[in-house]
């Protein structure tokens, strides 16, 4: 009797203590190359997963790598508000309903994007991901403010590496 509940404690910390979840809205897609408007590709700190680069028109919109389970390592950050202000990122303005696309380096599984209010509460919006000239692409949702538009991606063939990225937008 005890040995079992030691071992569903040990696969409750296994499961939920890694910090990794899966991606809410997964969308299979090739992997695309992340390039800005200008072609430049964003280098990437070795042993970290690949860059993502959120643009909205020509206009890039800085955003920052969160917790992630890569290459056989587990790094659990702050939370998404708190990640934002220690990486010094501005909320960019950006009116609702505007197409904005994101460029992924690597091998997709899944993609899927969340928002979350300024303080990194899930507003509990689903946002539908498309995959068109080699980008995922989303509409700003409808909401009005500081909004947190996170990234959630599965890299690899079998999804087992997923990696959430952070971009802060007001939406006016």
């Amino acid at each position: 009797m005890k040995t079992s509940r030691f071992l569903i404690v040990i696969a409750a910390i296994t499961l939920f203590g890694a910090g990794c979840a899966p991606a809410p809205t997964p969308t299979p897609a090739p992997a695309p190359t992340p390039t800005s408007p200008s072609g430049e590709r964003p280098s990437v700190p070795a042993g970290h997963p690949p860059a993502v680069v959120m643009t909205v028109g020509e206009e890039i919109y800085p955003g920052v790598e969160g917790s992630y389970c890569y290459g056989g390592t587990c790094v659990d950050k702050v939370g998404p508000s708190e990640l934002v202000m220690s990486e010094g990122l501005m909320f960019k303005n950006v009116n609702p309903g505007r197409d904005t696309t994101f460029a992924v380096g690597g091998e997709i599984f899944e993609f899927g994007v969340t928002a979350a209010n300024a303080s990194g509460t899930d507003l509990g919006i689903r946002i539908p991901v498309s995959f068109r000239d080699g980008k995922y692409a989303i509409r700003i949702p409808a909401v009005t403010g500081r909004t947190l538009i996170m990234a959630n991606v599965r890299f690899g063939q079998s999804g087992g590496e997923d990696v959430t990225y952070v971009f802060p937008v007001n939406v006016r």
